[in-house]
């Protein structure tokens, strides 16, 4: 991440994921584009329009899916941390529709 960043945070900033967020575009100097709470309709349109990161958990990911299953190249660099957790989840399917969708851990 870097100043040509953009970082999607839907967690609001009393929320310690929220603040994580801030903090780290401060410090990388990119832009924060803030969502008061997650909406997978609001979020597939900031990623396909030109956000290039996000933090997503495997629910919120499957959500994301199930509104937009394709994303514009460059795209947004999703992660979900609990892929690790729940084998299961839609990884596989995230990985098809975002080729440079990685797991975090």
């Amino acid at each position: 991440m870097d100043g040509q960043s953009s970082y999607l945070c839907n967690l609001p900033l009393f929320h310690v994921g929220g603040i994580a967020t801030a903090v780290r575009c401060a410090v990388a100097g990119a832009a924060l584009v803030l969502h008061g709470r997650f909406d997978a309709a609001a979020t597939a349109e900031a990623l396909g329009s030109g956000v290039t990161h996000a933090s997503l958990v495997a629910t919120t990911l499957q959500r994301l899916l199930e509104v937009r299953d394709r994303f514009p190249r460059p795209c947004a660099r999703c992660s979900s941390e609990a892929v690790q957790l729940r084998p299961r989840c839609s990884h596989g399917r995230a990985r098809r529709a975002c080729p440079c969708c990685t797991p975090m851990g």
